[in-house]
């Protein structure tokens, strides 16, 4: 989450302008900034996708699909913004779990916790975190597939 953007999918377009956030920002950094656009929550989402493919051994899946889960969550929070057709269920479930692992730093933690509460009304302590993630049969089939269109 502490690389920049354009360092993690060189494939999507160059952000605009040196002065352009997504030039230089971290995934971690565009995901806490409160002025992000839906735009920039799509572009990590984008990017997370491509990262859950399971031919990449760049980033540990779990790594990509929080990520993924967390601009959803932050698109639907911030912005007010649907940015995926998967269910709000699934979504909590998702945010739940990322804030589950270890490797998650507090904010970020406390980040999904945000996105959480006005999905489900959901507290700390009555989500599941140990809760995996969802996994449907063709969950991972479907996820994959709609990142080669």
């Amino acid at each position: 989450m502490d690389t920049p953007l354009p360092a993690v999918e060189p494939a999507l377009p160059p952000p605009v302008g040196p002065d352009n956030p997504l030039a230089t920002a971290t995934i971690r950094q565009l995901l806490h900034d409160v002025h992000a656009a839906v735009e920039t929550m799509n572009r990590i989402k984008a990017v997370a996708k491509k990262l859950i493919d399971p031919g990449n051994h760049h980033v540990p899946n779990e790594a990509a699909l929080s990520i993924y889960y967390l601009a959803i969550g932050v698109a639907r929070l911030r912005l007010g913004a649907r940015i995926t057709t998967i269910p709000d269920d699934a979504l909590c479930t998702g945010l739940g779990w990322t804030q589950g692992h270890a490797w998650i730093d507090s904010p970020t933690r406390q980040l999904a916790q945000r996105c959480l509460t006005p999905l489900h009304g959901m507290s700390d302590q009555t989500h599941d975190r140990k809760k995996p993630a969802p996994t449907k049969p063709g969950f991972w089939q479907r996820l994959t597939a709609s990142k080669r269109k």
